[in-house]
């Protein structure tokens, strides 16, 4: 009996030690090898954002949103016009009246004869700017980002030409209103054929305009915010013993389309929506100046 327990004793620690020395050869076997990794492709770039519709949606009730948002947004002021002066009865300056500036009619008469010239002459600056004649009473706007002051105007009035694009584009920074056969606004653009809303969105969300938007007040006297149901509201600030108000904007209506392409992209850029490289398709009948002007005193209310 001891002897074979003695026997097997001997037996196991043979095989133990067997055992041992193949998996510490394979231990060692292992760490001789030296593993190198294939290193791991870079990322590929994200790819920029690019849209074929526009999230925004502009029609005659109203610019529409993808979302309700309290974003505030402001817009600069000022306008241009290719507006042909009426002619007035003479019976307006009997009796020493004055009409306008003028005392005497023969004075009036000279001198619209003359606005009328130096805007569509031949060398008129609004035909040479591009404007459709038939689209004179459309409303105009000159904007064009620059790197000076940017307290300085971007329309010179006295020589009826854009100060910073240069004497070879001098009307590049008039936008007036695109019209179809059907009298339709389909867009506000430049003789250059560039979009306002497109020029405007790309100097705003590239912080451009900072000190421009400083300078008007960041909202001391209006802004603009989206409402419950997504669609855009100005809205003006009350103060002393008048109320706030808010109008939800309906442009060629109760504002003018080219106020509204510019409030438009302000909420755009401030709700990260993206604008689109065609701009915002828009076809809708808009009023005259005069007719939006009454329908906003109409539609605005108290908050």
């Amino acid at each position: 009996m001891n002897a074979g327990l003695t026997a097997f004793v001997v037996v196991f620690l043979i095989f133990s030690l067997f055992l041992y020395l193949i998996i510490n050869g394979i231990k060692n076997l292992l760490n001789s090898i030296t593993i190198t990794k294939s290193p791991s492709p870079s990322p590929a770039p994200a790819p920029a954002p690019s849209l074929s519709v526009s999230p925004v949606t502009i029609t005659s009730d109203g610019i529409q949103f993808p979302k309700p948002s309290t974003t505030e947004g402001y817009m600069p002021n000022g306008n241009i016009s290719c507006k042909k002066p009426e002619p007035v009865d003479r019976s307006n300056f009997e009796g020493g009246n004055m009409y306008g500036n003028f005392s005497d009619y023969d004075s009036f008469e000279a001198d619209r004869l003359k606005t009328i010239d130096e805007k569509w002459g031949e060398n008129g600056w609004c035909k040479l700017a591009g404007v459709d004649e038939e689209n004179a009473e459309g409303f105009m706007t000159a904007y064009q980002y620059h790197d000076g002051d940017y307290n300085a105007p971007v329309w010179d009035f006295d020589t009826k030409k854009c100060v910073f694009s240069g004497d070879d584009t001098p009307y590049a920074c008039v936008y007036t209103e695109v019209k179809d056969a059907e009298g339709n606004v389909i867009g506000v653009e430049n003789n250059k054929g560039e979009k306002l809303e497109v020029k405007f969105y790309n100097d705003y969300k590239s912080g451009k305009l900072q000190a421009y938007m400083e300078e008007k007040g960041l909202g001391t006297s209006m802004k603009y915010l989206i409402n419950d149901d997504g669609k855009l509201e100005l809205h003006k600030i009350g103060y002393d013993d008048i109320p706030a108000q808010k109008m939800v904007i309906k442009p060629g209506y109760n504002y003018p389309v080219t106020f509204m392409l510019l409030s438009t992209v302000i909420t755009m850029v401030d709700n990260d929506i993206d604008m689109p490289a065609t701009g915002i398709p828009i076809k809708f009948q808009t009023l005259t100046e005069d007719e939006i002007r009454t329908n906003m005193q109409t539609d605005v209310v108290d908050v």
